[in-house]
């Protein structure tokens, strides 16, 4: 039996309250599924099952094969000292994380022993961390890009154009684009504006400049003002489908754009660090960016500034001790 099927496609779309665990999971699953069922989306789903097949494989097991009966305080400890030798610290929380959520449905399920329960609970998190992953797009790069989809001007560039201009000009994240209802589009001339529904299903309203809206504006004008996606599917006569786009494929349209116009590498996350760094360059204090971006606290809107590196390279630039 596949975990992968049972818990992700089983769990799609419905509230985890309303789940319950398959009979014919062995006993030994279950604390894993009921875990995975307990998360709230189905990309925490994705992403923490993820994170327990890369914790087994340090023990040569596969989450089919391994028995949750059998997790104790010195297992979850081998795993994360193998772990450390490979991972950065932040991801090695991260898969801690997992591992005590499943432990706690291994306790309640009485499996394990309430000492032993909090002898897992007791493991402290890795000390460390890495240099932030990604880059903020400079001006000359989201120049050239837009002035190259402003260039096309065909039906993909102007949908491309304004998907790019959402995440780079509001902030939005690849899957709140993908996700984003044109009915949470306010097309009022003077207030424009999204309602976006981010992580950890929290609402946000995301206020739109001028510049963007004109870009959106020209791709609903050819999308039309039915309800639904707001970006859709285009096949390739260049007909615009009733189908939303994925965030995948949203990432895929950038890395199409890319190599396009052989640009450096970047992500669409990057637009949405262009965006952090750009209001912060504006003089705006970070605890609007961080309303602005949906962030829980001013600790994750710090590691989307980007104007650190290049403050870096002017001041470097300056030195002359060997002239």
């Amino acid at each position: 039996m596949s975990v992968d099927y049972e818990v992700i496609t089983a769990a799609e779309n419905q509230p985890a309250g309303a789940l319950t665990v398959n009979e014919s999971v062995a006993i030994g699953l279950r604390p894993l599924y009921e875990y995975l069922l307990s998360l709230n989306s189905q990309k925490s789903r994705v992403s923490m099952l993820s994170a327990i097949k890369i914790a087994l494989a340090q023990i040569g097991f596969t989450p089919e094969n391994f028995d949750w009966r059998n997790l104790r305080e010195n297992v979850v400890t081998a795993i994360i000292a193998k772990l450390g030798l490979t991972y950065a610290p932040a991801t090695v929380n991260n898969i801690l994380a997992a591992l005590k959520g499943v432990a706690r449905r291994v306790w309640v399920n009485e499996f394990i022993s309430t000492r032993e329960y909090e002898m897992i609970r007791s493991i402290k998190a890795v000390r460390g961390s890495r240099l932030s992953k990604g880059r903020a797009l400079s001006g000359q790069e989201i120049h050239t890009l837009f002035e190259k989809l402003n260039a096309e001007d065909t039906v993909r560039s102007r949908r491309d154009a304004a998907i790019f201009a959402m995440m780079s000009e509001c902030g939005l994240r690849r899957a709140e684009c993908a996700a984003l209802l044109f009915e949470n589009i306010s097309t009022d001339p003077q207030n424009p504006c999204l309602k976006v529904i981010g992580k950890g299903n929290k609402e946000r309203i995301s206020m739109i400049p001028q510049d963007a809206f004109k870009i959106l504006e020209d791709w609903i004008e050819y999308r039309g003002n039915q309800s639904g996606f707001c970006f859709l599917q285009i096949n390739k006569y260049g007909d615009i489908l009733t189908s939303g786009l994925t965030a995948q494929r949203i990432y895929s349209i950038a890395k199409e754009w890319e190599q396009k116009l052989n640009m450096q590498c970047w992500s669409p996350h990057d637009l949405r660090r262009t965006y952090a760094s750009s209001l912060l360059d504006l003089g705006v204090d970070i605890n609007t960016v961080k309303e602005m971006m949906g962030h829980a606290s001013i600790a994750t809107t710090q590691r989307y500034d980007k104007r650190s590196s290049r403050r870096m390279r002017e001041a470097a630039d300056k030195l002359k001790l060997l002239s």
